[in-house]
């Protein structure tokens, strides 16, 4: 058992009409891309997302604010948990900023990703060339077969490789501009 990242539109109608519509799992992430887009460590705490786009000269930041955003940044929970009006003010305030700096982010998040696929596509043996002193990933596994096709199967998309996951997103964002979505994030449950 562990986390799971999702991609998610800020219109619920329109994500359930995908959802209804298309094979969720097409578009679904592993597990290890989800680490890998999370908090780094203290002994490596350059994330390998951040030096994939080191590598390449992509622009990761669209993807950083895909985390920072939530359809509500804080559970009303958390929020009851607040001693200081004031301090919850300011929670309420981080959320309407993250919204604004993600509304209608789908070609920046699509551009980031086709650039990746297409840089990382001609980089020879790329687990060589990330940092993971701790083996937080299993970076000789995650990021080895980059062009390898995803496989057949209902739970195979918890075991991709990083190729995978990122055609995976691909086909998420594509479909997401088909049906007019414009704002994109990512959901962890």
């Amino acid at each position: 058992m562990g986390i799971d990242i999702y991609l998610v539109t800020d219109n619920d109608e329109l994500s359930e009409r995908l959802s209804e519509a298309y094979d969720w799992h097409r578009w679904a992430l592993s597990r290890t891309f989800c680490n890998l887009v999370s908090a780094g460590s203290m002994f490596n705490p350059k994330l390998e997302i951040d030096q994939l786009g080191e590598l390449t000269g992509i622009d990761i930041q669209p993807l950083h604010e895909m985390i920072t955003y939530s359809g509500q940044l804080w559970p009303e929970w958390e929020l009851e948990e607040v001693d200081e009006e004031t301090e919850r003010q300011d929670m309420l305030r981080q959320t309407e900023k993250a919204k604004t700096r993600l509304s209608g982010n789908v070609d920046r998040v699509l551009a980031t990703v086709e650039g990746l696929l297409g840089a990382l596509a001609i980089v020879d043996n790329l687990p060589a060339h990330l940092d993971d002193e701790q083996g937080r990933l299993d970076n000789t596994v995650y990021f080895a077969d980059f062009l390898k096709p995803a496989g057949e199967g209902e739970l195979d998309h918890l075991d991709n490789n990083f190729g995978q996951d990122l055609r995976a997103f691909r086909y998420f964002l594509l479909l997401v501009k088909q049906h007019g979505g414009t704002t994109v994030y990512f959901e962890w449950m």
